[in-house]
């Protein structure tokens, strides 16, 4: 995944601080995560953005 898909996935412009990066993370999760009901594919991919831009 590249940055520029990374920032897509989470739904934050380019260049978003890292405070923003783990509170979109934080939100898409409290949706996606598959304790409740969610995807497990789209909890991943949430997650790999997450990675790739505070990594």
């Amino acid at each position: 995944m590249t940055r520029e898909e990374a920032f897509a996935v989470l739904g934050l412009p380019p260049g978003a601080a890292p405070e923003a990066i783990r509170a979109a993370h934080r939100r898409l999760m409290r949706a996606a995560h598959p304790d409740s009901g969610g995807s497990d594919w789209i909890a991943s991919r949430i997650n790999q953005a997450r990675d790739v831009l505070l990594g």
